[in-house]
């Protein structure tokens, strides 16, 4: 069962880069997206095999740079929802 988005725990950072929380059921991760004078954040429920920095750094830049790929796994940003 899924957490309530207030209660999710933050399983590993990175500053601008991403951020990962546990949902109870799996992993959600939110990675800002920076358009000129507006940045937003964009969610995704997905199955990450590690915890390791340089594993989430290059996951999330693949997620920002083949975004259709993955918009089927998007999901509200926690952060947002807080």
């Amino acid at each position: 069962m899924e957490k309530n988005l207030a209660s999710m725990d933050i399983v590993a950072k990175k500053n601008w880069a991403y951020c990962v929380y546990d949902s109870g059921d799996g992993y959600i991760i939110s990675i800002p997206f920076g358009h000129s004078f507006v940045d937003f954040s964009r969610a995704f429920k997905l199955n990450l095999d590690s915890m390791d920095e340089e594993y989430l750094t290059k996951k999330a830049e693949d997620i920002k740079n083949n975004y259709e790929n993955y918009k089927q796994f998007e999901v509200p940003d926690p952060y947002r929802e807080l």
